[in-house]
């Protein structure tokens, strides 16, 4: 390639070199071959790059409908649970049938009528955050979503209820406890979305209400 542009006019103190009618055309052909090889590649490429970009958008589609799929499976469970926080723990070690017993001594001393067999689970979970202190969330799955509705009807009288009435020394507080929704990850990141756009326009109260935003 360098040869035969070496071949091309050149100017030597803008003084053109003349090149033979042959010796032109045969330049000029060269540089129209490069234009065409240039313009083959550049459609080519377009080309390939339409057929990927169709692929990724492919791609995008399925993921978001199992992104979704998997979303519709954990709202259809946590419709069942309630989150608790600052519940005293008993021990670092607390079992699940420990925590059965407090959340069962917790909503009874809410005015909400609950026994064992009513629950299905419940358990300690790790903090969000993991810098924060306190006693663990626990998560609780009731067996049947009426007795989870009553409870969450009646959540403002959580922090009412005494220490004594779950077993816990008279030092234990529960003035901090909160009873809540459990929301599946995507509702917890859409739900802090809305928190911070209320906060920033001003709106004076965001809240969940069996997954959905108010």
């Amino acid at each position: 390639m360098d040869k035969k542009l070496a071949k091309l006019p050149r100017v030597c103190n803008d003084k053109p070199v003349n090149l033979s009618d042959s010796e032109a055309e045969k330049s000029l052909n060269f540089l129209g071959n490069q234009v065409d090889d240039m313009s083959r590649f550049r459609e080519f490429a377009e080309k390939e790059f339409k057929q990927l970009n169709k692929r990724l958008e492919g791609v995008a589609k399925k993921s978001d409908k199992l992104s979704d799929a998997i979303d519709d499976i954990q709202k259809y469970s946590y419709q069942y649970n309630v989150k608790l926080l600052g519940v005293p723990e008993c021990n670092e070690r607390e079992t699940a049938a420990t925590s059965t017993e407090l959340c069962v001594r917790l909503f009874n001393g809410m005015g909400v009528e609950v026994k064992a067999h009513d629950i299905d689970i419940a358990h300690r979970v790790p903090h969000r955050n993991a810098f924060a202190t306190g006693p663990k969330p626990i998560v609780c799955k009731f067996v049947r979503r009426v007795v989870k509705d009553e409870v969450i009807r009646q959540r403002k009288e959580a922090s009412k209820v005494k220490s004594e009435a779950l077993g816990l020394s008279s030092d234990a507080s529960l003035c901090n406890v909160l009873v809540m929704e459990h929301l599946t990850p995507k509702a917890q990141n859409l739900l802090a979305e809305a928190k911070r756009f209320s906060k920033q326009h001003n709106f004076k109260f965001c809240w969940v209400k069996t997954l959905k935003y108010t």
